[in-house]
């Protein structure tokens, strides 16, 4: 119902002005100009002053004296039935007074006896904003739910969502129709409902539920055997919510599906790399035997859920290097372990599909050991540079001789720099603890721009 649809009211008998019926009466002279406008009460007191000594027909829309020369063509003919208009009058403030009136002769001229409609108006257009809203929210939940039911359909895994509460199945998918040999039509509408211990053999609803709850907080999994002799399948649960219902999203796998991952989980294990699962927020979600060890760690609940960035030395700086999209493929920098040991360690990153960070770390300690000549080199060639200051002296002043020791160990500071980085130098600069600018400037001095590549 819009505000078009209103219709005249047909409530209001003659005898109503003289009851006190009426919310206004408007005195209209012979030449139809406004003589008054009297309110039945203070709401509109302030309304209508305006309108005194102006043309009736100046106040009102084309369409409102069509119905006010109706009724006084009606009035005039002396008809039985009551002249009556619903009237829009306007005022200097732009505002509209909606009126039903009723016409009836006055002294000269004639008044209009009128209801305000204004009210009703307010009503209806409240009406109209909840009837929209309420289609748009039919809409969105009909758009959500045609979305959630292609997706379960046409997922490749095995999906099972199941009332905490209940232990009864909400949804699942398409395979797991077929796994579970639920009745269902293809996307599993008509498992609704159906117990999700009825699946299994020798389960019990509040034990099983409640293994599924333990097994999503410590992150494991539960292996079930199916009914009928069907085999046994691995359920990997996880916790979430649904309005104020707490669920268990369960993705199953066979026994034939889970031996390839078991047998890479193993090879995880036995790794002497570390190996480390980081969520979005740089947070450890997973680990091997190999990482407690570099970190110290007697379990993995001591660095679950503790921040990576904890355990690297240069901290942010380490994390940002390592998770830039123009990374480098090997980071080097140390791991600072639980005891306060620092361990050196090369890094390599790679994205995980659901979000987060898989990193591999490899102690680089057995690697020193065939690095020895290298360090070697690089440390004759610190003492020859020792040798020639003690040369200088007498010869070059002390501040000069300084300087030039100073230039020397910049050059293989910024070297070492974006040598960590692979020549990037956003990375290369926080590492350095310098601005981007100063570090393009001693890139410069030391006429390393073209030995690196102006990338």
């Amino acid at each position: 119902m819009s505000i078009r649809d209103i219709r005249l009211r047909n409530d209001l008998p003659m005898e109503s002005a003289s009851a006190g019926l009426a919310d206004v009466v408007i005195s209209v002279s012979r030449d139809d100009r406004v003589i008054d406008v009297q309110w039945q009460d203070a709401r509109g007191a302030a309304t209508g002053r305006d309108w005194i000594g102006r043309s009736l027909f100046d106040l009102t829309s084309p369409a409102s004296q069509a119905q006010i020369l109706r009724a006084l063509r009606s009035l005039g003919d002396r008809s039985p039935a009551p002249s009556r208009a619903q009237i829009s009058l306007s005022s200097d403030t732009g505002a509209a007074t909606v009126l039903s009136v009723l016409v009836q002769p006055a002294g000269d001229g004639y008044e209009l006896i009128g209801l305000d409609q204004g009210p009703m108006i307010d009503a209806v257009a409240r009406s109209d904003r909840l009837q929209a809203a309420l289609e748009a929210a039919h809409n969105e939940d009909r758009d959500t739910s045609g979305l959630h039911r292609a997706v379960m359909t046409h997922l490749h895994d095995a999906i099972v969502v199941v009332d905490v509460s209940t232990g009864r199945i909400l949804d699942l998918s398409k395979p797991a129709v077929g796994l579970l040999a639920v009745a269902a039509e293809g996307h599993g509408s008509l498992a609704s409902g159906t117990a999700f211990t009825q699946c299994f053999e020798g389960r019990r609803r509040t034990e099983f539920i409640e293994s599924l709850c333990s097994a999503a907080t410590a992150n494991r999994t539960v292996t079930a055997e199916l009914r009928a002799g069907r085999g046994h399948v691995t359920l990997k649960p996880d916790l979430g919510r649904i309005d104020d219902a707490v669920v268990l999203i369960c993705h199953l796998s066979t026994d034939e599906e889970t031996s390839e991952t078991t047998e890479f989980d193993a090879t995880l294990e036995r790794s002497v790399d570390a190996v480390v699962c980081l969520d979005e927020r740089g947070r450890i979600i997973r680990t091997n035997p190999a990482f407690l060890r570099m970190v110290s760690a007697a379990s993995h609940s001591l660095v679950e859920g503790c921040n990576m960035m904890t355990l690297l030395l240069r901290g942010a700086i380490d994390i940002k290097a390592m998770t830039d999209p123009k990374r480098p493929a090997t980071f080097s920098t140390h791991l600072v372990g639980l005891t306060g040991q620092r361990t050196t360690v090369e890094i390599t990153t790679a994205d995980l599909p659901g979000g987060g960070h898989g990193l591999i770390l490899r102690d680089v300690g057995l690697a020193a050991i065939t690095r020895g000549p290298a360090e070697d080199s690089a440390a004759e060639s610190q003492t020859r540079a020792e040798s020639d200051a003690a040369r200088q002296v007498g010869t070059v002043p002390l501040r000069d001789i300084v300087a030039g020791m100073t230039d020397v160990i910049e050059r293989e500071c910024v070297e070492t720099a974006l040598t960590l980085t692979r020549n990037n130098r956003v990375a290369a600069a926080e590492m350095l603890g310098l601005s981007r600018q100063s570090l393009y400037v001693k890139l410069r001095k030391f006429g390393l721009l073209d030995n690196k590549g102006d990338q």
